[in-house]
């Protein structure tokens, strides 16, 4: 669960970053936020790089994963009637 005080702290209510979509969304509330007036632009800057980082890193662990899926499939593919080998 948020953490309510924290979230009054910022000015703004921000989604648990667990996907690409709930960054864009915190990014979106962030916005509204400086344009309400509630959200300083200092903190909006360093609240939005923290969450480019986040996008960074969800997108490098599903392509991890699906790396590791393909690479999975792809050893038990046989070629020319042999399996391939690692």
């Amino acid at each position: 669960a948020d953490a309510p005080g924290e979230t009054r702290a910022i000015g703004v209510e921000l989604p648990r970053l667990r996907t690409p979509a709930d960054c864009s969304l915190a990014i979106e509330r962030i916005a509204d936020g400086i344009a309400k007036g509630t959200v300083d632009i200092e903190v909006a800057k360093v609240l939005i790089d923290a969450i480019q980082v986040r996008v960074k890193t969800i997108e490098t662990q599903e392509l991890e994963q699906r790396l590791a899926e393909l690479e999975k499939a792809a050893a038990s593919v046989e070629l020319g009637g042999k399996h391939r080998r690692s």
